[in-house]
């Protein structure tokens, strides 16, 4: 025996549930927005910008960079390193 009774067959009788308040209106504004949109760096197809995963190839959603761009700082430092030898050579 069940210590709560519930009413499951409330739709057979015509009813509405019993949590169901036709003055509540809790509408958020924010779900009338249309959904925003991003590229999907692998593929270039439209996702949506939430999206963890790319629907068309897959790949997950993370941004990758170029090996040039990564390493940037790599020619820089030896950059850096040839220009101190020179003027260390040239003093």
């Amino acid at each position: 025996m069940s210590f709560v009774q519930d009413d499951d067959d409330w739709w057979k009788k015509g009813k509405k549930p019993k949590d169901w308040s036709e003055d509540d209106d809790t509408y958020d504004a924010v779900d009338d927005e249309e959904p925003e949109f991003t590229t999907c760096p692998h593929c270039g197809a439209e996702v949506y910008e939430d999206s963890v995963q790319c629907a068309i190839c897959g790949e997950y959603m993370t941004r990758r960079w170029s090996s040039a761009t990564r390493n940037w700082w790599v020619y820089v430092i030896v950059g850096l390193l040839i220009a101190t030898m020179f003027l260390w050579l040239f003093r």
